[in-house]
């Protein structure tokens, strides 16, 4: 598990709707990122029931207890979005009030207050500013120093979380957009004079047609981490109908921002077309084929930069080698058994002991590294598929087919097996050998180890 977080934003409501194409997109963003964040559902209008049943307090809290239940990092944005369109309907009619400029500032520490202290537990960073070069209106009514308090009631209610200011157009434009980054740099080291506990910088990553440089996109990022802030690219997208320039562009920006040393993490502002608000954007179509860039992101985060290594240790037991920040399984093979232990690769990282335990799984021949569940082959399919596995070391093994509601349709292997790759059809048929209706169902691999799911879609 990468260190570095890669992630997206996502519609939170989805996390808890029974419909089967949601349960496809809670199975991709596992399959996918390590990290999330809300794309609405934070923001303080839906929070305060300006949109709409899609976006109660209660799908919102069900779906970053979804994410935290599944182990991902979880970003909060935001808490204030401070122009006048993006405040909440209770507080736009103070617009033009007398006594606005000293209400509001107070509503806005209250709402500060509420929502960080009820999602204290699910949120792990903040966004607290978003995008103050066009959004000043508050600013403007109640002086610049009411950033500096924003900043405070976060830290007071959240005393080591992370917590980001967040602007567009510092990457995108072809790095140009010069009074936009002049006064996100003036902002920050106002921020940083005035005492605000401020620990990153959200940059949004949104391009067209006309995308940025790498070269350029390096001397932007130079710039902004001379403040010895996180940078995180926050909102990554590229609006185009060019195929080939979204392939180039994803590995190119990808390489370069993965990079430099100042940047900790980064999102995309959504990766299914029918979840996006830029939908020619999305890594994966609405029939969830992935379009090519997937594959460009999926082959950079989980082959190139992902670290995998075997090897022989010397006679005082030593190995050594070098791999990405981030969690690690490692198995030690010691004559005819196998001891399994974890370690957390870090900066600074030397030496990493591995203490054999007295209990071992004895290993067999042609022994794969890892427990694994393959995407079923074809999908979508339709009579039958076929389901590739791998098990790592002798162990009970079960494979389950459930439907979207997850009821279970249909039992495949329910076995004993030694270690090795295998191979199961699912011949579209349910524990009666009848015809399953077409749908999307989830199909699991259990064994003592791990447990371990993938979706896929039977059509008619």
């Amino acid at each position: 598990r990468h260190a570095f977080l890669f992630g997206s934003a996502l519609q939170i409501w989805r996390l808890s709707s029974a419909a089967a194409e949601d349960v496809v997109y809670r199975e991709k963003v596992k399959e996918l990122f390590n990290a999330a964040s809300n794309e609405n559902a934070l923001k303080w209008p839906p929070w305060d029931g300006d949109w709409g049943r899609n976006f109660s307090r209660e799908k919102t809290l069900a779906g970053f207890e979804w994410l935290r239940a599944h182990g991902l990092h979880r970003r909060g944005h935001v808490l204030v979005w401070p122009g006048w369109s993006n405040l909440p309907e209770s507080l736009k009619s103070l617009e033009g009030n007398p006594d606005a400029a000293t209400l509001i500032p107070l509503l806005i520490i209250a709402h500060i207050d509420e929502i960080t202290q009820q999602m204290r537990d699910l949120v792990q960073e903040w966004d607290v500013i978003n995008e103050p070069y066009h959004n000043h209106d508050v600013m403007d009514l109640s002086g610049e120093e009411v950033m500096v308090d924003w900043f405070a009631a976060a830290r007071r209610n959240l005393p080591t979380a992370p917590l980001f200011i967040n602007d567009f157009s510092i990457l995108s434009n072809g790095g140009q957009d010069i009074a936009h980054q002049n006064h996100y740099e003036k902002t920050i080291q106002y921020l940083l004079d005035q005492g605000a506990p401020i620990t990153g910088i959200g940059m949004q990553g949104h391009f067209g047609e006309s995308v940025t440089a790498p070269s350029k996109v390096l001397s932007v990022l130079d710039r902004f981490a001379r403040f010895g802030l996180d940078i995180k690219i926050t909102e990554f997208d590229i609006n185009s109908a060019d195929q080939e320039l979204l392939n180039d562009y994803t590995r190119d920006f990808m390489t370069a921002i993965f990079s430099h040393p100042a940047v900790t993490g980064l999102q995309f502002w959504g990766f299914w077309e029918k979840a996006h608000w830029r939908p020619a954007a999305a890594l994966y179509a609405a029939d969830w084929t992935p379009r090519p860039h997937a594959q460009i992101y999926k082959d950079l985060v989980f082959k190139e930069w992902w670290t995998s290594l075997k090897g022989q240790s010397n006679a005082n037991g030593n190995f050594s080698d070098r791999g990405f920040y981030g969690d690690y399984e490692v198995w030690v093979r010691n004559g005819g058994e196998t001891f399994t232990s974890s370690f957390v690769l870090t900066p600074g990282s030397k030496t990493i002991t591995v203490q054999l335990a007295a209990t071992s799984i004895r290993e067999s021949q042609d022994q794969p590294d890892r427990f694994n569940l393959q995407q079923n082959y074809p999908n979508p399919f339709n009579p039958s598929t076929t389901i590739g596995y791998a098990l790592a070391a002798p162990t009970n093994v079960r494979l389950k087919v459930y439907n979207s509601l997850g009821q279970h349709i249909k039992t495949l292997v329910d076995a004993s097996q030694a270690a090795g790759a295998r191979e199961v059809i699912w011949d579209g048929t349910d524990h009666e050998n009848q015809p399953a209706s077409a749908g999307t169902y989830i199909y699991e691999l259990a064994t003592d180890y791990s447990t371990l799911q993938r979706p896929m879609m039977l059509l008619h």
